[in-house]
């Protein structure tokens, strides 16, 4: 029996105009008749989730940050974040890249006073909630993650840190580098989460189209990558959906309430 859906936001529930399916809401409802859980994992802040579900809060689980943060409706159950020295190794990297930087931390996400345009618009996207300084030594918080923004795409990261350091990079969008502790990501958070509620990993849906989705595809039976996900992404996941654009999400969902997922979907 499925009790739990988890998906990622962007690239893979909502469309690339960032919009969510025309009748999630009554999905959300159906599902809750059914005792069945929807989570909502992403790079992206708390804040930032929640207003996609003003309605369905209370019901959900939303996993933020790449896994910084669980929250059960507007309650925080779970948090992850760097030590003060790996925060500081991290800004010591990533500062002369002279790129937009995000601080996610329990407070909000910590920025400079960017003025162009489009960087307050991509940013505004993805953080709601934003604390602007004019230095980043005035950022006292504990902080999940830092959020690197190449519009360049030009930049290459994979290597910036060594394995002893146990600092993880992960390219979690076109534009967009996360940075944060190797024991944090999107498959800690569920895993965190199902020992929690005991749940198993064959009872536990998710889906994902980026490498930031990695880990938690990996850790349940049921993965589905989108059909324009990376290429490692859909190596790693046991299904594929329809695109994003084509609500593949979805289509997986209506089986689910419909009671033949598991005749459909069979490992």
């Amino acid at each position: 029996m499925i009790k739990l859906i988890v998906s990622d936001m962007d690239g893979t529930l909502l469309n690339d105009d960032k919009q969510l399916p025309q009748q999630f809401d009554l999905m959300l409802d159906e599902l809750k008749k059914r005792n069945i859980k929807f989570c909502a994992g992403s790079g992206r802040q708390f804040q930032s989730l929640r207003r996609h579900f003003e309605q369905h809060v209370n019901d959900m689980v939303f996993i933020s940050d790449n896994g910084t943060f669980v929250y059960e409706g507007d309650s925080l159950v779970f948090a992850n974040t760097m030590s003060d020295e790996e925060t500081k190794l991290v800004m010591e990297r990533l500062i002369p890249y002279e790129v937009p930087l995000m601080m996610s931390g329990t407070q909000g996400a910590h920025r400079l006073d960017y003025q162009e345009p489009k960087i307050i618009d991509e940013v505004s996207i993805y953080y709601a909630k934003q604390i602007i300084h004019k230095s980043y030594d005035e950022v006292d918080d504990k902080i999940g993650k830092v959020a690197l923004l190449d519009f360049s795409t030009k930049l290459h990261l994979e290597h910036l840190f060594d394995d002893k350091e146990h600092i993880s990079i992960v390219h979690s969008g076109d534009i967009w580098w996360d940075v944060m502790s190797s024991t944090i990501n999107k498959g800690v958070a569920l895993q965190e989460y199902m020992n929690k509620y005991n749940i198993q990993k064959d009872e536990v849906i998710v889906f994902g189209d980026y490498m930031n989705d990695y880990e938690m595809l990996e850790a349940v039976d049921y993965s589905f990558a989108m059909a324009n996900a990376v290429d490692r992404i859909k190596a790693v996941s046991n299904f594929m959906a329809p695109t994003n654009n084509e609500e593949g999400v979805m289509t997986i969902l209506q089986d689910v309430l419909e009671g033949t997922f598991k005749k459909k979907w069979q490992l």
